[in-house]
């Protein structure tokens, strides 16, 4: 008699997070990158980046672009306004330019360059944003 093999189904959600997207030291990508899953960029991207998990920028990497993510670690170059809606770690070989950041938490190690505007996320309702633009 044979035994039944049982296979777990993995969470649809917990796959999002294993799968990574790459892009390579010597790969250059000319335009926009949308995924919904984890990016590491070790290369150069000419365009903006939209994720909806993690985004790494290596120590070669070089983001000419806008970057939304949940979740962004540098230790490259990134010439843009960066949105992350939880945690932006800038690694000691990091540089940001002269734009917009936000982010919930920050990290920043001593020996980044941060040239730029932070702007935090605040917990403020739609009718406080209006407002605070007025």
């Amino acid at each position: 008699m044979q035994k039944k093999k049982t296979v777990k189904k993995e969470n649809k959600k917990e796959q999002k997070s294993v799968v990574a997207n790459r892009i390579n030291q010597d790969c250059t990508l000319n335009g926009d990158l949308i995924s919904e899953t984890d990016i590491r960029i070790d290369g150069t991207v000419n365009g903006h980046i939209t994720s909806e998990a993690k985004v790494v920028i290596g120590d070669t990497g070089t983001v000419r672009g806008n970057i939304k993510c949940n979740n962004l670690t540098s230790e490259g170059i990134i010439h843009g306004n960066i949105d992350v809606s939880e945690t932006l770690y800038l690694r000691k070989a990091s540089s940001t330019g002269p734009y917009s950041v936000r982010f919930r938490k920050i990290i920043i190690e001593d020996g980044a360059i941060v040239q730029c505007k932070l702007l935090p996320h605040t917990n403020l309702t739609q009718s406080d944003n209006e407002e605070e633009s007025q």
